[in-house]
């Protein structure tokens, strides 16, 4: 069951406080003081994705709430069960303590550095007019004014029975177990919802991978740490063995999903394509498509080689300085049949081939003006054009 200070009752004198600092290695103590800084530092990155992605997509509200009360319950076991060790701190000197709390250093930075991530979720909350998501706005809310009210009457009622009974009190130490239970239970589902987000949006969003891949391990080190070196209690680190197992869960999807997105884009740059920025659940877009289907939406439909190069021959003449007032200047050809008909007020024709005549409605009409340009005359313009076909 580990270490236990309070198993010939509460210390009151100077030795009795040191009976209950059993000695820990130098090595321990390197270890110990090593993990608490990999911590910190393995949940950086999701600080840092958060920050640059400036969105919520990817992570589960419910999953950050588990996590605040799962981290904090499990401190607080620590501080319950090993508070003659707190106090000897005060008796004996803060270098002869330390060493036995750095697994209690270890769950405490495990949940300030998680704490601020709930905040950066409202923060950064994306908004996208949906009732789904407007129902996770109001209930995320709602989950973060629980969280508060959960961590304060924790560590209200924790001081108040400290207070009460004594730190080795029967009803302390029950209820310091209690809140290593309600650590374990909540640890067995706390990674469930983050994982059930991350396999329906079949994308890893803001949830940080590299966060996932340190923390995974590092569960398991912070395991092998407490039973071996501090000899902590098992209601302590089971906690944290059944969320290496989850983070192990969760590593292989974020890892499965972030491969198939880059090899999705690898190939669609191959191949000149766009890629989406979101996965399929975002874009709305869920259905499969054969082959057939994925070339028709990039059909083009066909233009024969004498009508491309007129019309590419005219934009040339019609957007080139002085292009359009020079062809709108030219004198339209006469023939023998059309010599003695009334002419066409600003109207130019062409010979080959037959072109529609535009009749002006205002001098600022577009089919006829340049941005930013005087207005010139209209010319005929091929049908084609007109059509709206594309030139490639």
């Amino acid at each position: 069951m580990g270490f236990d200070p309070c198993e010939n009752g509460e210390p009151q004198t100077s030795s009795s406080f040191e009976a209950v600092l059993p000695e820990v290695s130098t090595a321990g103590i390197v270890f110990g003081a090593g993990l608490v800084v990999a911590i910190a530092i393995s949940i950086l990155p999701q600080h840092v994705k958060l920050f640059r992605k400036r969105s919520h997509i990817g992570l589960s509200f419910v999953a950050l709430f588990l996590q605040n009360i799962n981290c904090f319950s499990a401190f607080m076991n620590s501080v319950l069960l090993k508070e003659p060790q707190f106090k000897a701190c005060v008796v004996v000197g803060f270098d002869a303590c330390m060493p036995n709390l750095l697994s209690s250093w270890q769950l405490f930075v495990t949940w300030l550095f998680n704490f601020p991530l709930y905040f950066y979720y409202l923060i950064f909350f994306t908004k996208l007019h949906t009732n789904e998501n407007r129902r996770q706005r109001i209930f995320s809310l709602i989950f973060f004014v629980l969280m508060l009210f959960l961590l304060t009457g924790i560590t209200g009622l924790s001081i108040l029975l400290s207070y009460v009974n004594g730190m080795c009190g029967t009803v302390t130490r029950t209820f310091g177990m209690a809140l290593g239970i309600i650590s374990l239970i909540i640890t067995i589902v706390q990674w469930s919802p983050q994982i059930y987000t991350t396999w329906r949006n079949k994308a890893a969003g803001s949830m940080s991978l590299a966060m996932v891949a340190m923390q995974a391990p590092g569960s398991a080190v912070i395991v092998v740490f407490m039973v071996a070196v501090t000899h902590e209690n098992i209601t302590t680190w089971v906690s944290y063995l059944a969320s290496a197992a989850q983070l192990f869960i969760l590593l292989f999807l974020l890892t499965y999903y972030e491969l198939h997105d880059r090899c999705g884009k690898k190939g669609a740059a191959t191949n000149g394509e766009a890629t989406p920025a979101v996965g399929p659940l975002l874009t709305g877009d869920h259905s499969p498509k054969s082959a057939d289907e994925e070339a028709s939406l990039h059909d083009i439909p066909p233009v024969d080689e004498a009508t491309l190069a007129e019309a590419r021959a005219l934009a040339a003449a019609v957007l080139s300085p002085g292009g359009s007032d020079h062809i709108a200047d030219e004198p339209p050809p006469q023939s023998a049949a059309t010599a003695t008909a009334p002419p066409v007020a600003n109207a130019v024709s062409t010979n080959e081939p037959e072109a529609v005549l535009i009749e002006p409605s205002t001098p600022t009409s577009p089919a006829t003006r340049r941005p930013n340009s005087p207005a010139v005359k209209p010319a005929a313009v091929p049908a084609v054009v007109q059509q709206g076909f594309s030139i490639n």
